[in-house]
């Protein structure tokens, strides 16, 4: 079958990855809303890694709940002396073991995705899978083709949750769409039925084994069949489970359409199988007695027809849930909560839309053409572009970090988070809950994911940091305790401080709305008023004194990467004290980050890259000293996000950078040691957080040093694009790709101190450093500058309110860009455009082929077009403009 048959944008492409093979072994994409819990659809073709009981649990499993289909050839397509009745069916399981038994087969220390649950084994012995599996994964949408050699036609599966950037309640249902179709592309009839199975898993407590029907939990589950709007149900209910329990809730297995059969109640396989395959249509028969105690049920919908030639089947199968009572599940006496009784609820958002698993059945059934509208539609546009496709897969990829069960979105519409989810990188696989909680602002200073794509939720972070956080005096408490009402742990970690500065800034730009930054100015100046005192009591601009860090140490002396973090802050302090007219302390911003910016330098170069300075006298452990460290230069990284200007000088951040590359790259790790943890394998590439090219290496350098984490080297790979090193940029983040290419590790799984770690939401800052983006919401500006095939580029954009499509053709010194509204509004009072090389003049400025009133001017290589009033593009609009080039 042609591959390119699947959907998508990225369609046609040479570069188009088809897992297949060994390459499906750990594949397991997360599908679910924002703060909803998530199941994930694996390579095997099932369904693994149920989290949607509010409790992390990576090996978490639901058995009996898969796909099927059957197949009943005309007797013509065999011979014309047979009838119909004669023509033997075929049936099978719409799964493979084809990868559970390899002896050869070496797994990863620190991920366990390619574990096969012990009741998948068990269903594959009892009933027949299919013979090959291939998978198309371009987040939020599964791709599967299922093919046998015992089945006349192959069917293929797209499996999602609704996505939509900005639209954080579209993007945040309870529920997962799968659509199975069959097409006969054969000269003679074909009968085909599609089924789909669900065991209601209402009373299971999210973190035991269950076998078979088989669980401590279980009794009293009910099992109810429902016609209703134009679908059928199966609604999964628990009556005898009080309402305030945690495992009180329900599940919906839905098919949108008519022409439905079902099994509203069965328990052993068999007994499936025997109705399944009989005909190709279920009994419809419908039992809603409770089950024993200790023991479920699972439901069954199909959908059948014979096809004539040409024709296609399909079933729209909709897996809902509904489980409000989230209660705080981790432990927070570390931060000052010595109450280990009280049971605090903090719900979740979802349930103040929903009332049931049924109720999010009926709107997704109301609402299916728009939410696949506009979830395919972001998708094909995110892949219809001209950077390589191992680059849009690593941005694409992690942004699932959103929807996993690292993060959180409450009943009272907070937004929090883990650093990750317990795993095998954490101690062992069987490990479960939230890991490192929660909210901690050092690992988040990474993410830039969040911010655009959802940015009212990350601006819901920023209001737990500034208004909930920070003491009197200023300090930022690094973790969060909730409810927020508790007392706080006030523990601050310095570069999470600076940070939290930054993201503020951030969240202005990204929204434009100054109630929000006048709200939050105050709390931030706060923040960075206590650093003065406590790391900066000279006014030099260099950060002082013990500075706990993400590397779970406190630096000391002088370094670039806090140092460089805190000179970017205070340039942001500036920017918005500006914006407020706080003159006053914008200057002293502005004196503090001269000074700094020089000393720093001064105190730190060392003519290839920026070392640490140690305070005299004190202990090297957990230092780094004369090390070439992977972070040196993340104030610079944000400055650059935040268009804020250099704050190292230019020829100094670009040789440390082209340091970091040559020292801290590895083309394998065969003969190197991994400590304390193993994140690559000896054949695999990447970038160590530290190296010591000269010697001097301390007996107990920073943690973490020789580890190699996908979130720092999304943070080299951007930096290289908005340095113009576009090649080394590629190879850093094929590198990190590699590593997760399905073998051994997961695609949608990066992992560090937890699987789904946070840290990897760095990759969105690759795809806006490759487009030279400058986005400020505030000024209705907008800016491009292609950082790699400028005479051919495309790639998609967001801003506040709404997203597109940048696209750019050089021919003849001449470039044509166009700015393609492909949802929302997008509001502009200034256009740049930079071009590889000098701009002349600015031609043709069009709207929808409509001349535009403008004016253009055009500075070195870079084209400057202000609107007279504020031009405001809206979806399906086109604004194309010529710029001519010097030759």
């Amino acid at each position: 079958m042609n591959e390119n048959a699947m959907g998508g944008g990225a369609v046609g492409r040479p570069d188009r990855r088809v897992l297949r093979g060994q390459a499906l072994r750990a594949v397991a994409m997360p599908l679910g809303g924002i703060g909803a819990g998530q199941i994930a659809l694996a390579g095997d073709g099932g369904w693994r890694q149920w989290q949607i009981m509010n409790i992390p649990n990576h090996l978490g499993h639901v058995p009996h709940s898969f796909f099927a289909v059957r197949m009943r050839p005309h007797a013509v397509h065999f011979t014309e002396r047979r009838s119909p009745e004669d023509v033997m069916s075929v049936s099978r399981v719409l799964m493979s073991s084809a990868l559970y038994d390899n002896p050869d087969f070496v797994p990863p220390v620190t991920s366990s995705d390619h574990v096969v649950p012990e009741e998948s084994r068990a269903l594959l012995r009892r009933l027949r899978g299919v013979d090959e599996v291939r998978y198309v994964g371009e987040y939020p949408v599964a791709e599967v083709i299922f093919s046998d050699p015992s089945l006349p036609l192959p069917v293929t599966l797209e499996a999602y949750s609704p996505f939509a950037p900005l639209d954080e309640e579209f993007s945040g249902l309870p529920a997962i769409l799968c659509e199975l179709a069959v097409t006969n592309t054969l000269d003679t009839p074909v009968h085909v039925s599609l089924a789909g199975t669900l065991q209601n898993a209402v009373g299971w407590d999210g973190r035991s084994r269950i076998s078979g029907t088989r669980n401590p939990g279980y009794g009293g589950n009910e099992n109810r069949v429902v016609r209703v709007r134009g679908l059928t149900c199966i609604e999964m209910t628990n009556p005898g489970i009080s309402t305030e329990s945690s495992r009180f809730g329900q599940m919906a297995l839905s098919l949108l359409g008519g022409n439905v059969t079902w099994l509203g109640r069965w328990e052993t396989l068999e007994a499936f199988w025997a109705d399944f395959t009989d005909d190709g249509d279920l009994s419809c028969t419908d039992d809603a007695a409770p089950t024993p105690p200790g023991s479920t049920a699972n439901g069954a919908l199909c959908r059948s027809a014979w096809l004539k030639p040409g024709e296609t089947l399909k079933a729209t199968f909709v897996v809902s849930w509904y489980f409000p009572n989230h209660y705080v599940n981790w432990d927070q006496s570390g931060f000052g909560l010595k109450d280990r009784k009280s049971r605090f609820h903090i719900g979740t958002h979802y349930a103040t839309r929903f009332q049931s698993g049924l109720d999010v059945a009926m709107y997704v059934s109301d609402h299916a053409e728009v939410l696949r509208k506009r979830t395919f539609e972001f998708r094909n546009s995110f892949y219809d572009s001209s950077l390589p496709y191992y680059v849009l897969d690593a941005v694409s990829s992690q942004t699932s970090i959103i929807r996993s069960p690292t993060c959180m979105w409450l009943e009272d519409g907070t937004f929090h988070a883990f650093e990750g989810c317990h795993g095998a990188s954490t101690g062992s696989a069987e490990d479960v809950g939230g890991c490192c909680p929660l909210n901690c602002n050092h690992v988040w200073n990474y993410e830039q994911a969040l911010a655009r794509l959802f940015p009212r939720l990350e601006q819901a972070m920023r209001r737990t940091d500034l208004l909930h956080q920070i003491t009197e005096e200023g300090r930022i408490g690094h973790r969060t305790l909730l409810p927020l009402y508790l007392p706080r742990w006030t523990e601050p970690a310095t570069d999470g401080q600076l940070g939290t500065v930054l993201k503020l800034y951030r969240e202005y730009r990204a929204c434009g709305d100054r109630s929000f930054l006048d709200e939050l100015y105050p709390k931030a100046k706060k923040a960075l008023e206590w650093v003065f005192t406590k790391h900066d009591v000279g006014g030099r601009g260099v950060i002082e004194g013990a500075q706990p860090n993400t590397y779970d140490c406190a630096l000391h002396g002088h370094n670039t990467f806090v140092t460089g973090l805190y000179l970017a802050a205070l340039r942001a302090a500036e920017e918005m004290a500006k914006l407020l007219g706080d003159s006053a302390f914008g200057e002293k911003c502005r004196a503090r980050f001269e000074s700094g910016t020089v000393a720093i330098d001064a105190e730190c170069w060392n003519g290839e890259y920026y070392v640490q300075r140690p305070e005299p006298g004190k202990s090297m452990d957990m230092q780094y000293g004369e090390g070439c460290h992977i972070d040196q230069l993340f104030g610079q990284w944000w400055a650059h996000i935040l268009d804020l200007g250099y704050v190292f000088p230019r020829d100094h951040v670009r040789e440390a950078l082209c340091s970091i590359l040559r020292y801290n790259w590895r083309d394998s790790f065969s003969g190197f040691r991994q400590s304390p943890r193993v994140f690559a394998s000896d054949h695999d590439s990447g970038l160590l957080i530290c190296t010591w090219p000269h010697g001097g290496r301390p007996d107990k350098p920073t943690l973490y040093s020789d580890e190699v984490w996908p979130g720092t080297e999304y943070e080299i790979a951007g930096l290289c694009l908005f340095e113009g090193f576009a090649d080394e940029a590629f190879k850093v983040v094929e590198g990190l790709r590699n590593r997760y290419d399905g073998v051994q590790r997961n695609p949608w799984n990066e992992v560090e101190c937890g699987d789904h770690y946070a840290r990897s939401l760095a990759s969105w800052t690759v795809l806006e450093a490759a487009c030279g983006m400058r986005y400020d919401a505030g000024k209705s500006f907008l800016g491009f500058g292609a950082k790699v095939t400028p005479e051919r580029f495309r790639a998609p954009f967001i801003t506040a309110s709404g997203w597109g499509v940048f696209d750019q053709r050089i021919t003849d010194q001449m470039a044509a860009a166009e700015v393609m509204v492909s949802h929302g509004t997008i509001r502009l009072a200034c256009l740049e455009l930079d071009m590889p090389s000098r701009a002349v003049v600015v031609g043709k400025v069009l709207v929808n082929g409509k001349p535009v009133r403008c004016t253009c001017s055009t500075h070195d290589t870079r084209a400057r077009l202000a609107f007279g009033s504020l031009l405001e593009l809206r979806e399906g609009d086109t604004l194309a403009v010529d710029v001519k080039m010097a030759e």
